[in-house]
């Protein structure tokens, strides 16, 4: 029987339900860490790593977009309460700053992209999107990776296309939602190891396929974005590690904020 995880419950600066770390030993291959913190619906995002954020709506300025504090006070984190449809883009946080990173990519190796959510609202909507490209079809390549929560499961859907290769489009990869409780603060991970694309949920392994990847992928703009779609969702503890497999079995989940150095 697969076990239930226990949902982690923000509180103070601290995680509860996992081990703490207050070092990170792969530090210098993150190329993006996101920690929210901030107040007043704040949409200034710091990466503490350089690159640029902007909260992106196609309604002009969000006011329910932003940073808030948690129930306690003392943290904070990040929320879209603004949600049209299953598929709605119209609210998100999108990366700005080019950066060279797609679980198909075989050049950058393993790596690893994980954050806490919080579902407040339905169950549906994507979490994370990210798009590669050069823009000249069918001369060009291009990637994307999708996350999403739908009415019964965590979904993924991803592909790529170079010329050599034609598409290729990741097979079926979903998770039941019973085991990303509604309400409560969730850790999600997924890491490529080799050819093997795995989706943690608060440390325990739920999904594991065997995926192709190729090399070449073009990373320009402005084909090239990272979105963290959080309709109805509060996330927080957001990091991407390149060259990493962090996690290749159950594990303890963080119970601080990912460190900020080695």
């Amino acid at each position: 029987m697969i076990p239930l995880a226990v949902p982690c419950q923000k509180r103070g600066d601290d995680w509860v339900g996992g081990i703490n770390t207050d070092s990170d030993p792969f530090f210098s291959n993150v190329i993006s860490l996101l920690h929210f913190n901030g107040s007043g619906y704040s949409q200034v995002v710091v990466d503490e790593i350089g690159n640029t954020w902007d909260v992106y709506t196609d309604v002009g300025s969000d006011p329910s977009a932003g940073i808030v504090a948690s129930q306690h006070g003392i943290d904070s984190a990040f929320v879209i309460n603004y949600n049209s449809s299953e598929y709605s883009d119209t609210a998100e946080l999108r990366l700005e700053t080019p950066l060279e990173f797609s679980i198909f990519d075989s050049t950058i190796g393993d790596c690893t992209i994980e954050l806490f959510f919080k579902n407040t609202g339905g169950d549906a909507g994507w979490l994370l999107y990210s798009n590669t490209g050069s823009g000249t079809f069918p001369s060009g390549t291009s990637s994307s990776f999708r996350a999403g929560l739908y009415s019964d499961r965590l979904a993924v859907i991803g592909e790529y296309y170079t010329p050599s290769t034609g598409n290729y489009f990741l097979p079926d990869f979903e998770v039941p939602l019973e085991f990303v409780p509604h309400g409560v603060w969730n850790h999600i991970a997924f890491v490529v190891s080799g050819n093997t694309l795995k989706c943690f949920i608060n440390g325990v392994l739920r999904k594991s396929e065997t995926i192709s990847r190729t090399s070449g992928l073009s990373y320009e703009a402005p084909n090239h974005y990272l979105t963290v779609s959080s309709a109805n969702k509060t996330v927080d503890e957001f990091r991407i590690t390149n060259g990493v497999a962090r996690y290749s079995a159950n594990f303890a989940r963080p119970i601080k904020q990912f460190p900020d150095h080695d």
